[in-house]
């Protein structure tokens, strides 16, 4: 597995909530370790990764929850497509 900040576990995704209620990542986030300022990150090699980097656990990840998540936008998807003209 690669080390990037994006599959490490401090880090945590941006999102925006989008129309009908979903959320969409934005591509980028906050290190839950470190904050660099702008120009310390300007002056950071492209595929930088600092020493506190260490690998996303899924055992981690609350099962429960995603699915319920899940359900919500199956939901919401059911009812979107009720409304599309035949």
């Amino acid at each position: 597995m690669r080390q990037a900040c994006d599959n490490c576990k401090y880090f945590s995704f941006r999102f925006y909530r989008a129309e009908y209620n979903y959320f969409v990542a934005l591509g980028e986030g906050n290190c839950g370790v470190k904050k660099y300022t702008e120009e310390e990150r300007a002056k950071l090699p492209f595929d930088f990764v600092c020493d506190k980097w260490t690998r996303k656990n899924c055992k981690d990840t609350d099962m429960s929850q995603i699915k319920d998540e899940l359900s919500e936008i199956t939901a919401k998807l059911i009812a979107i497509v009720k409304e599309l003209p035949n």
